[in-house]
């Protein structure tokens, strides 16, 4: 229960913080091109926003912080796995690494060794207050759900409930407004992140060069397409459903992202002197392998979901009796041949229900063929599964053939065994 009181406030989109930091370098073509202010201050009062506003709810909500610290030991709680990786694809997103590769080449960079070495440390930089920042914030969104929604056992499914709710829990008109500034600036560094990182992977891997405006129109369609078809179809309702789902793809996609980027950066006639030392080199497969690991397991778990969450299998073992009686009075007919053929039926049915596995006999009579073609019409059989004598020629003549005539009457999968 707490995991799902977590998560509903979780499809809050968390922030994905972009921050440049300016470069002080020296004068001339060797140093580091000093970054734009304004981009840069822009993007600082938007972190300022969205932590102030997490920081007046946490003070007002009062959580158990020995708590929240013991939760930040790595743990998998059962069922909880779909809404870990929906938090690592929100934060370190595949798209992000693309990013965060090309920002160091915005900066006017020299091809001496010194100057690719200084591109490369403010570049780090960047990335570790961008995605600490990410995680801090990650964590007070978690927090204050815990303090407030699971502490008086609340589920939240919709962003205008967890408004309202917030200022009647903590008894404040601050605390909804503040959530609200914080859910505007994360919004808008979402947006701006996700613009560059587009025209990134477009034009630099795609090689598509389109007219801004004509750009975003594109993406953003593609974009807002399944959330307008599930609004439609369901309403609002499952549009938390929807946000988290794509979270979680994000981190099913981060793979194809995490992999190529630590066999490239480790590649010594590529980086040359800029190649990962071993221990990053370790690091970074350790961390590749337990995010594989961790998407494989829930694939493997939905998957098996799906199976036992259907509808339960039944099998039904289908003997047709055609003797000479049989063939005249039809299923009026109890003869010595009918009584071995139902013995011979519940001596497997009881092998395959000592598998745990629901089973039924069927004895229908008369012609095999029509029988059974009748029998897979009448009762919607999924499968059917044939065994074969193997007979050939003359054989098929003196005792007749049931394959054949079944297989191409039927709509249904057939299995022919011998």
């Amino acid at each position: 229960m707490r995991e799902a009181a977590v998560v509903r406030l979780a499809k809050v989109n968390p922030p994905e913080i972009l921050l440049k930091i300016s470069a002080r370098t020296g004068k001339g073509s060797e140093g580091v091109r000093k970054g734009s202010s304004l981009p840069l201050a822009f993007i600082l009062s938007l972190i300022c926003v969205i932590a102030s506003g997490f920081v007046v709810n946490l003070f007002l909500a009062k959580p158990d912080w020995g708590a929240a610290a013991a939760g930040l030991v790595p743990s998998l709680p059962t069922g909880s796995l779909y809404i870990i990786l929906g938090i690592i694809g929100a934060t370190v997103m595949p798209h992000n690494l693309y990013l965060h590769s090309a920002l160091v080449q915005t900066r006017k960079v020299s091809r001496t060794i010194d100057s690719k070495a200084q591109a490369c440390k403010y570049n780090f930089f960047d990335s570790v207050i961008a995605l600490n920042a990410a995680f801090f914030i990650n964590s007070a969104i978690l927090i204050l759900a815990a303090a407030v929604f699971f502490r008086h056992g609340i589920v939240v499914t919709e962003i205008q409930q967890a408004d309202k709710l917030l200022e009647e829990l903590l008894g404040s008109n601050i605390a909804p407004l503040a959530f609200g500034l914080a859910l505007l600036a994360a919004g808008q560094s979402s947006t701006l992140t996700w613009t560059l990182a587009r025209q990134i992977v477009m034009e630099g891997f795609v090689r598509i060069r389109l007219r801004p405006y004509l750009r975003h129109l594109i993406t953003r369609l593609i974009a807002l397409l399944p959330a307008v078809v599930v609004i439609w179809i369901y309403g609002d309702q499952r549009t938390y459903k929807l946000l988290v789902l794509s979270q979680v793809i994000l981190s099913l996609q981060l793979p194809f992202a995490i992999v190529p980027l630590v066999h490239f950066t480790s590649d010594k006639l590529k980086m040359g002197s800029f190649a990962s030392r071993l221990w990053v080199k370790v690091l970074a497969w350790i961390t590749s392998i337990i995010i594989i690991a961790l998407n494989g397991k829930l694939v493997f778990d939905k998957i098996m979901e799906w199976i036992e969450g259907g509808a339960p299998l039944l099998l039904t073992l289908v003997h047709v009796v055609d003797s000479a009686p049989a063939q005249v009075y039809s299923n009026d007919v109890y003869d010595e041949h009918t009584r071995d053929d139902e013995q011979y039926l519940l001596e497997i049915a009881t092998e395959v229900r000592a598998l745990e596995v629901a089973v039924e006999i069927a004895l229908p009579h008369g012609d095999p063929s029509e029988e059974l073609i009748d029998f897979a019409v009448a009762d919607k059989v999924d499968m059917l599964v044939m065994g074969s004598h193997g007979h050939r020629l003359l054989s098929d003549l003196l005792w007749g053939e049931t394959v054949d005539p079944v297989r191409h009457q039927v709509e249904i999968p057939v299995m022919v065994v011998r």
